[in-house]
């Protein structure tokens, strides 16, 4: 656990756009969250801390070698110091389900699979609220947002990070113009924003 506390330490997200999410949560009154990125489990915890009746889940494939030029899997190795990159995943996907399960064991949901692989495991419209931030490649995204799309509820909210990234820009357009969406954005104190958008 001693490498998941350095890298939370060190970890700049949640000054960045912890606060816009707070904010959409609070809007939509959203109860049943899914989270597509995990990452360190910063913001689960955060989530289940601030929001004591939400019910999170998170997917997440703790996978190396997903995207080269996505420097998250080469800070998580320094930390963790395995044999190689997917040890170091492994090792982290173990330690972030154990401090979440310890700390938010009935509130909490952690898959580990991308949501191509798990989408069936839900039944559709049974979210309120998605926010996408993991694979930050096109197709990564645009499968995310395809997927996503008949979990939400009607009225429920599709959100996510890093519209400033090309790929994930161009994959939220795309789909809001195929879907007749309209995508809004909300800014943080620092002003970061995230992307939103609310289906009818």
């Amino acid at each position: 656990m001693e490498a998941l506390s350095q890298l939370r330490k060190s970890c700049s997200w949640p000054s960045i756009y912890y606060d816009c999410v707070d904010r959409l949560i609070k809007l939509t009154n959203a109860q049943v969250v899914l989270e597509i990125g995990v990452a360190y489990g910063l913001h689960a915890e955060h989530l289940l801390e601030r929001f004591p009746a939400l019910i999170y889940y998170g997917i997440d494939p703790f996978k190396a070698g997903y995207d080269p030029n996505d420097g998250f899997v080469r800070d998580v190795h320094m930390a963790y110091k395995d044999i190689n990159e997917q040890i170091s995943m492994d090792n982290l996907y173990k330690d972030v389900t154990k401090s979440i399960n310890q700390n938010y064991p009935i509130r909490s949901c952690i898959t580990r699979a991308t949501l191509s692989e798990c989408s069936n495991l839900f039944p559709k419209e049974f979210f309120d609220f998605i926010f996408i931030d993991g694979d930050h490649r096109y197709e990564a995204v645009k499968k995310d947002l395809n997927n996503s799309l008949a979990l939400v509820k009607k009225n429920g909210v599709l959100a996510g990070d890093d519209y400033d990234w090309q790929d994930v820009a161009k994959a939220v357009d795309i789909f809001a113009s195929e879907h007749d969406l309209k995508i809004d954005f909300i800014n943080g104190e620092n002003g970061h924003k995230i992307w939103y958008s609310k289906l009818n």
